[in-house]
């Protein structure tokens, strides 16, 4: 008899992950989609204003630096 070794292959899903953590450039990308979905989600609650506020001094002003 002789000794075969068999490898289990890989899930399209693990190769395709591989791939990515491999480009140092989509993971970037990939934390700063993260991050800003965090910054829009949970943004709000650190503002000091609602955002039902309307501001009546500053309706009909001219756009300034």
């Amino acid at each position: 008899m002789t000794d075969v070794h068999i490898e289990a292959g890989r899930s399209l899903g693990a190769g395709a992950w591989a791939r990515l953590k491999a480009n140092k450039a989509a993971m970037w990308s990939s934390y700063y989609i993260i991050f800003m979905t965090l910054l829009c989600v949970f943004g709000s609650w650190f503002t000091p204003h609602e955002f039902t506020t309307i501001y009546q001094d500053y309706n009909r002003v001219p756009p300034s630096l």
